[in-house]
């Protein structure tokens, strides 16, 4: 006889309990108001998603091939590297006499020359290329140059007083609740090239002739010049508040963070006037938006 099969048992898929759900009806009037919260909770989220886009972006630079930081070696050779060339063209032009593609002058911060010349006694540090992209500015691919400040010894002071972020925003909350107060911000252009100061740097080897992004001595000696250019038009830091500036007979009052000015006033007179004390002394000026 042969052997009988093994019957084989299908088990059952459980039966879930079935639900009712009721809808409510909604008028006119509550459906434009959903549709009003909806768009403004997806402008809310493009606008976090732009700045966390800027965020990412701000003081670094992405090689768009890799999707990756990436430094000025590698970006010079990716499929923007036309950009962050013309970039490190323009930072060399800035820094020298400029060049002849649309930079006629530059600040003449730093010559070459030979090694026999570099001064007995001379510590010889590197230069740093420094890449960002920034998206706010009109020429968004940036190379900034910057001296290796970690092997100078330099004997003088270096710190310089700059508004914290608590000033800040006492100036601004102070802006708010003052009537026909408003507010501004200007940006110094070349702030540390436009003072002087010789000191022997190099990698292929120049001499710096003015102060210089990295020199541990550049952010004070061009404080103390614009203290110089500012206090013969009545402006004066005030004695206990670091960074905080008033005027003497002036409704103008701002804080200063190395080149940034946060401006408060209620007259636009005052303001142009600041203005035009910079402008005398600087060429560059930024003007943001009030």
């Amino acid at each position: 006889e042969q052997p009988q099969p093994t019957p084989v048992t299908q088990q059952t898929e459980k039966q879930l309990p079935v639900t009712t759900t009721y809808s409510k009806k909604v008028g006119p009037a509550a459906q434009n108001k959903k549709k009003k919260e909806s768009r403004a909770k997806r402008k809310i989220r493009k606008n976090i998603k732009a700045i966390l886009h800027h965020a990412a972006y701000h003081g670094n630079a992405f090689n768009p091939d890799t999707k990756q930081i990436a430094q000025y070696k590698e970006l010079s050779t990716c499929s923007e590297g036309h950009f962050w060339r013309g970039a490190c063209k323009d930072e060399f032009g800035r820094l020298m006499d400029g060049h002849k593609d649309g930079m006629p002058n530059g600040t003449n911060t730093m010559k070459a020359i030979k090694f026999k010349n570099i001064p007995r006694g001379r510590v010889v540090t590197y230069l740093r290329i420094v890449s960002a992209f920034r998206p706010e500015k009109e020429k968004q691919h940036r190379i900034r140059f910057t001296a290796g400040g970690n092997l100078i010894q330099y004997p003088g002071k270096t710190s310089t007083k700059a508004a914290d972020l608590t000033t800040v925003k006492i100036m601004l909350n102070s802006t708010i609740s003052t009537k026909d107060a408003r507010f501004i911000t200007f940006d110094l252009a070349n702030f540390y090239l436009e003072t002087h100061e010789m000191v022997h740097d190099g990698y292929v080897y120049f001499e710096i002739n003015k102060g210089m992004y990295g020199l541990p001595q550049a952010g004070k000696i061009a404080n103390d010049q614009l203290i110089t250019f500012l206090q013969p038009h009545g402006y004066r830091e005030c004695p206990i508040t670091p960074g905080l500036w008033k005027h003497d007979t002036r409704d103008i009052t701002f804080c200063l963070v190395v080149d940034d000015f946060g401006i408060k006033y209620t007259d636009i007179a005052d303001a142009q006037h600041l203005l035009g004390v910079l402008q005398k002394h600087y060429k560059g000026v930024s003007i943001g938006k009030e």
